[in-house]
């Protein structure tokens, strides 16, 4: 009877320890990083020399970039070196593009899609993609306009190769303030009160050598948030 009690205890305990971890667990990210801005550039073409291909990674949405009449133009961006790209934003002038393509390349030449789009509305377009290069380009296959593409804002975020993605961390948070002390301990001597040297217990008020997980969770606690239904006791160095 004694070790049916101790490993029901204990494994309510466990489990009450472990239900408390998952709540508490919290996504974790590593900041995101704008890779773009003030990189090297290049288009396939220019309206004019009022609208530069490095307007659209100068962070300043009053300037813009804008290409010859016509489709299947690009901006390319070079970041100086292979990254993971996790984010695009496209700010796009009235003169937009309805279809386009994202892709990354590490030298520049041969190119790898992470994103189609067929459908386009201009105004700002954040993308979640999955890629890595060196340089990462936006292709213009239909344009919405008569005129060329224009875009305000070309910005690339990520980080290295094989960063950034969300991991869970769990946090064992226990914030329940002293009950009571009794010389008792419900794992170590179950049924035996008195037995232990003294321990000061926290959480759970009715804890003692009896305690069940039926009256741990029946039990009124200290803990904060009350739904944690644990007991934790310390040795007092008091016998």
């Amino acid at each position: 009877m004694r070790s049916a009690r101790l490993g029901t205890l204990t494994v309510a305990l466990l489990a009450l320890l472990g239900a408390y971890l998952v709540v508490t667990s919290r996504p974790a990210q590593a900041a995101e990083t704008l890779l773009s801005q003030g990189k090297p550039v290049l288009a396939s073409s220019v309206e004019s020399a009022a609208f530069p291909a490095a307007a659209a990674v100068d962070g300043n949405n009053g300037t813009r970039w804008a290409s010859s009449f016509a489709d299947n133009q690009w901006l390319q961006v070079d970041l100086g070196s292979s990254q993971a790209v996790n984010r695009v934003v496209l700010r796009w002038e009235a003169a937009y593009a309805r279809g386009f393509q994202l892709q990354t390349s590490s030298d520049g030449n041969a190119w790898t899609t992470i994103h189609t789009t067929t459908n386009g509305t201009g105004g700002e377009q954040s993308l979640v993609v999955n890629g890595n290069g060196r340089y990462v380009r936006v292709l213009i296959t239909q344009r919405a306009t008569q005129w060329g593409a224009s875009l305000f804002e070309f910005q690339v975020y990520g980080g290295t190769p094989g960063g950034g993605p969300i991991v869970r961390v769990a946090e064992f948070l226990a914030d329940c303030p002293y009950t009571h002390r009794l010389p008792d301990d419900p794992i170590v001597f179950p049924n035996l009160p008195g037995a232990s040297h003294m321990h000061s217990f926290f959480g759970a008020t009715v804890t003692n050598a009896h305690t069940t997980i039926d009256d741990l969770v029946n039990s009124p606690t200290s803990c904060n948030p009350a739904t944690d239904k644990s007991s934790y006791w310390v040795s007092c160095g008091i016998r």
